[in-house]
């Protein structure tokens, strides 16, 4: 089990980096977590939302390196089935934002509304990989820190999430407003779409 772990964490983060590593090579800033100004409300919420990814990525290598599979049951097996689904949505989200992906809200950065793929199901499918993600390794490797870790860190993604759509309301309008009552925010269509 503990290689399939270190499999799942190894290609999340390969595709995380690099997505960030091919956008900068094409003079793209990706990361833009607590970009904004400091008195803006968002700024502190999005370095509490680093702060927390950072923390469950230490936690998980942690778990994976230095900890025991807690389980080799049902549960490692369901957790490492949510782990590579998570890579898996994780990649279709990036794959389908193309130069369009950003880690964080981006003021004043051209931006193109993708709904095709995957984001016609999934209004956050990049955060739903991530939760995807924390949940199958928990799964696996189930220890408290892991447990506070990942639960902070899903938590602070869903508070990010509310955040984007506001932004996303004020930047385009109706048009993700339509969006929004056609798409879940987690996964699914909405009856009568």
């Amino acid at each position: 089990m503990r290689a399939l772990g270190f499999l799942i964490f190894v290609i999340f983060y390969g595709i995380y980096l690099g997505k960030m590593f091919t956008q900068r090579q094409k003079g793209i800033r990706t990361g833009r977590l607590a970009g904004g100004c400091m008195e803006d409300q968002e700024f502190y919420g999005e370095v509490a939302l680093g702060g927390a990814t950072g923390l469950v990525v230490m936690v998980q290598a942690g778990s994976i390196f230095m900890g025991e599979a807690g389980n080799l049951g049902v549960l490692a097996v369901a957790g490492v089935i949510l782990g590579f689904l998570g890579d898996f949505v994780f990649f279709l989200a990036v794959a389908a934002m193309g130069d369009s992906w950003r880690v964080g809200i981006t003021r004043g950065d051209e931006r193109k509304f993708v709904t095709e793929g995957i984001y016609g199901i999934s209004r956050n499918p990049a955060f739903l990989g991530f939760d995807l993600m924390y949940v199958g390794l928990l799964l696996i490797f189930f220890n408290t820190f892991m447990l506070v870790a990942s639960g902070f860190a899903m938590r602070m993604l869903h508070v990010q999430i509310l955040r984007e759509e506001r932004f996303l309301t004020e930047v385009f309008g109706g048009e993700y407003v339509d969006y929004r009552r056609r798409v879940r925010r987690y996964v699914g269509k909405r009856r009568g779409s």
